[in-house]
């Protein structure tokens, strides 16, 4: 957690269908973040969602730079570039949230 954040601090690893912050610890991969197991879901679904939250640290992180870019494009009345950092650190982490190629 750092002074942004009030959560676990990421990366976070999606194991199956469930996420952890991939730190050993005792006997275990990593300490449970979330657990997506569950008999009302179908198995894909369940590892989607585990996919999809294991990516909101990125997800986050993306949102809050491409916040920031386009804040500063604006004030500075210039266009916000397709290709910026913050543009693509968004498709990736939706990439690694969805498997889908950014």
């Amino acid at each position: 957690m750092n002074a942004k954040t009030k959560h676990t601090a990421g990366p976070w690893i999606a194991e199956g269908t469930y996420v952890g912050d991939g730190k050993p610890c005792g006997e275990f991969q990593s300490l449970v973040i979330a657990d997506c197991e569950s008999r009302h879901r179908q198995a894909k679904e369940q590892l989607a969602n585990a996919r999809l939250i294991a990516a909101a640290p990125e997800l986050l992180e993306a949102l809050r730079d491409l916040l920031g870019a386009a804040s500063l494009s604006a004030a500075r009345g210039v266009a916000f570039s397709i290709d910026s950092p913050g543009i693509v650190a968004a498709r990736a982490a939706i990439a690694r949230a969805t498997r889908e190629q950014p």
